[in-house]
């Protein structure tokens, strides 16, 4: 079933849906089965200590809301999903959905269903890594522009995890826990049996408490915010430093992935401002850096320019697009949008 990337729900606790192809693993202790449905897809890992699962579908018995990123545990495993709404140009989609069936040629991890008859229109499923286990989804929206791109990754408590495939600073694994906290304080109450004087004293200590959680709390997610926008940590942690490719003050890095594949990574990890593709390049503007992701014999190369010097250096490209030669805010505003 084709819809927008609005109409998407996600859970983790659907009922098993009807599939029409998938990819499965065995790794450790884990075994994934990541399933191609009509309406997107669902992923279910069998732990040692139960099951996790993740549903991202059409669903008409629940309302449709599509998270930025969430979290679960089973037992001593914790499973992390992270989701990415864009709307694009047609040509950015062709050339990302063609990317996905030119890899799925030669890539065994990768299972890629078409919907209709737009080979643009689809749902791709791959396998990441298996230690720890991980994978990713894309989907694909022609009629509306939309592309929607989901990371999982499941590892025990006690173990790191991977730079690559997750979107760093959004929503902590560490909030819940804040959360809980101050709920907790909320709703403590005075012990019935001691004076008013002294439930008075208590209370007091108790919203001098609640301010500092919130007060810490709201330092976070600010903190969070701003990290948004930076994207050269992730670079620097994915890809491969080749400075004999630098640009005068342009930072190169490379890859065997495809520009594609590399934009959607870069992207899904640190959202920019704007995204746009010419002739196969891909260029992402961030608050403070626009970085060009290119094609090379061997694969892609990732130039990193402070955002004057890359606008000056790609200005005959990225100035028709509207992109001033100031930097652009680094507030987008919205909330992490919706998916297929």
């Amino acid at each position: 079933m084709d819809v927008s990337a609005r109409s998407l729900s996600f859970a983790t606790d659907a009922p098993d849906i009807p599939i029409l192809n998938e990819l499965s693993v065995k790794t450790g202790n884990l075994s994934l089965s990541l399933r191609l449905l009509g309406a997107s897809h669902q992923a279910v890992v069998t732990c040692p200590d139960g099951t996790l699962s993740e549903t991202v579908a059409y669903r008409d018995d629940v309302d449709p809301y599509l998270p930025a990123s969430h979290t679960q545990v089973c037992g001593e495993w914790v499973h992390q999903f992270s989701s990415l709404t864009e709307t694009v140009p047609w040509s950015q989609l062709r050339d990302r959905a063609h990317a996905q069936h030119s890899e799925a040629k030669y890539n065994p991890d990768l299972l890629v269903g078409v919907f209709g008859a737009e080979r643009e229109a689809l749902t791709a499923l791959e396998i990441t890594a298996r230690d720890p286990l991980g994978w990713r989804t894309v989907h694909t929206y022609p009629q509306y522009g939309q592309i929607v791109t989901t990371h999982s990754v499941v590892r025990r408590r006690d173990q790191s995890s991977p730079a690559r495939r997750l979107l760093p600073n959004r929503f902590p694994c560490t909030a819940p826990d804040h959360g809980n906290y101050l709920l907790t304080l909320i709703l403590w109450s005075p012990d019935s049996s001691l004076d008013d004087s002294m439930q008075t004293k208590d209370v007091k200590v108790l919203v001098i408490i609640v301010v500092i959680v919130v007060g810490f709390i709201a330092t976070a997610v600010a903190c969070v915010n701003l990290g948004n926008d930076d994207p050269v940590d992730f670079i620097e942690s994915t890809y491969t430093r080749s400075a004999h490719l630098d640009e005068d003050s342009g930072r190169a890095y490379t890859t065997d992935l495809t520009p594609a594949q590399v934009r959607s990574e870069i992207g899904g990890a640190v959202s920019p401002v704007d995204a746009r593709t010419d002739a196969g390049n891909h260029y992402l503007q961030y608050a403070k850096y626009i970085i060009a992701v290119t094609a090379t014999a061997t694969g892609t190369k990732i130039l990193i320019d402070d955002y004057r010097r890359g606008h000056q250096r790609h200005s005959v490209i990225i100035t028709g697009w509207g992109w001033s030669s100031s930097p652009p805010s680094g507030f987008r505003g919205g909330g992490p949008g919706s998916g297929k």
